[in-house]
């Protein structure tokens, strides 16, 4: 399968799963990610806002908002977006494709505090860390001089597959974190 076809029968997929199995997987991927000394010692991350069936942030950057300094995603012209800092969920406002960003005007670069750690959403993934996203291309373009930075995709299970095609041009994540438990990658 294409990226593609692949992206639309895991969508299928995981829009399918119920609330409670979504809140239950939810809770389980939260606490694994919680329980890595990655996340305890990293000061500054990007995380996504999660939108539709994608695993559920909220809860955890409500719980450690007041601990730890958090960045989302900013859309700007082109294919990429800036790392704007947040510090309560009212500086949040509704973009073109329906997704929470931060507010218009209140988007600064996190170019003066450096990215810990990024944790990323994404539709499949597999044991290398290849990633199929929306197909937009945004976290690759800002993950293009970030390969340092450490990556984490947040997945349930359905999401993880035996082979994800990836381009050149694809960032692969390091970790995947599911409800079953963190997978290591291999890329």
């Amino acid at each position: 399968m294409d990226k593609a076809e692949i992206r639309q029968t895991i969508l299928r997929k995981r829009s399918a799963l119920s609330l409670i199995d979504h809140n239950e997987k939810d809770t389980r991927i939260q606490k694994e990610l919680e329980f890595l000394s990655i996340f305890r010692k990293a000061k500054n991350i990007l995380i996504y806002f999660s939108f539709n069936s994608e695993v559920d942030t909220h809860q955890l950057i409500i719980k450690w908002m007041k601990k730890k300094n958090f960045f989302l995603p900013r859309l700007i012209p082109g294919d990429t977006f800036l790392a704007a800092p947040i510090s309560s969920l009212e500086e949040l406002e509704i973009n073109s494709f329906g997704i929470h960003e931060p507010k218009a005007g209140t988007a600064r670069d996190e170019a003066n505090q450096p990215l810990d750690l990024i944790i990323m959403p994404g539709v499949a993934f597999d044991l290398t860390g290849s990633r199929i996203g929306m197909g937009k291309g945004y976290y690759d373009h800002f993950l293009a001089d970030k390969k340092s930075v450490p990556r984490i995709g947040l997945a349930y299970s359905e999401q993880v597959l035996a082979h994800v095609p990836r381009n050149t041009y694809d960032v692969p994540v390091d970790m995947i974190i599911t409800e079953k438990g963190v997978i290591r990658c291999t890329s």
